[in-house]
Formats: structure tokens, C-alpha cells, sequence
């Protein structure tokens, strides 16, 4: 018995369009996500007071040392009048900033402790999840749109 290439097909288009619409709903939720946390957070002036060193070494090899990570040490004082010092969670090579550097700190008086750096790399991390899920949903989208609108024009 032989199936119906049609409804094979159709069953496909459903599955990239779900997928589409899952993609899409993800990058709506994730940017707002984003913009409630982003709205929640406070601005204060930090200090870089150190950076600590990470090392990276090779899974197979132990002692060789691929690279290293540097992390800085921001010292701010957060509405609360408490001053804090906070090893940020972003770390680079080669280091994006030294000890005394004046850089603006974004933080959420609810987790000061979780701040960060108010700089175009930690704004971009924000994001990165909403436009690929986006541009992604868009793409299925944009595909199953097309091939649906080539199949009733043939």
C-alpha cells in the first residue's frame, strides 16, 4: 500500500510551521524576559579593583594551558548605601578592562550581587537568545510560507 505523497509533505510543512511558531513564541518570551530584567536593574558608578585569572586547560592534557580568562573585580555601592565587590561573571581574553578603571555598574537591588558591567558586550549577551530564536523562527516561517505559496500557484 502506498502512502499519499501528498499528506506527507502537508504533515512536514506543520511540523516547520509548529516549529516557526515555537521559535517565534521563545523569542517573544526571551526578549521580554530581557526587558523586564533590564528595567529592573539600577546604575552606579564601580571601580575595577582587580582581575582574577582563570585558567583554561587542555581536557586530554592537563598541563597544557590553552588559555586564560581574566575576570574583573568591580567595587560599587548600590542604593542601599552598602558598598560591595563583585567578581563579574564575564570574563575575557585579553582582558576588556585593568585594575582602575572607572566603568558604570548595572545590578538589580533584589541580586547586587549578580551585577554587571553596563558595557555593549553584557548588553548584547541579553540578546542573543530572542534574535536567534527570531531570525530562526522568521526563517521556517518565512520557508513554509513560500513553498505553501509555489504549491497553489502550481
Amino acid at each position: 500500500m502506498q502512502k499519499n505523497p501528498d499528506a506527507a509533505f502537508n504533515l512536514i510543512l506543520w511540523i516547520f510551521g509548529g516549529l516557526a511558531g515555537l521559535m517565534l513564541l521563545t523569542a517573544l518570551l526571551s526578549a521580554g524576559s530581557a526587558i523586564a530584567q533590564i528595567s529592573r536593574e539600577r546604575s552606579a558608578s564601580g571601580l575595577v579593583i582587580k582581575m582574577v585569572i582563570r585558567p583554561v586547560y587542555d581536557p586530554n592534557d592537563h598541563d597544557r594551558l590553552l588559555n586564560e580568562f581574566h575576570y574583573p573585580v568591580v567595587r560599587f555601592s548600590a542604593d542601599d548605601g552598602k558598598r560591595r565587590d563583585v567578581q563579574l561573571a564575564e570574563g575575557s581574553d585579553p582582558p576588556s578592562f585593568a585594575v582602575g578603571d572607572e566603568v558604570t555598574v548595572r545590578y538589580d537591588p533584589q541580586k547586587p550581587l549578580e551585577a554587571r558591567i553596563d558595557s555593549f558586550d553584557s548588553n548584547a549577551v541579553k540578546w542573543i537568545l530572542p534574535a536567534i530564536t527570531g531570525v530562526l523562527g522568521l526563517a521556517f516561517g518565512g520557508a513554509v510560507f513560500a513553498v505553501n505559496k509555489l504549491i497553489s500557484a502550481a
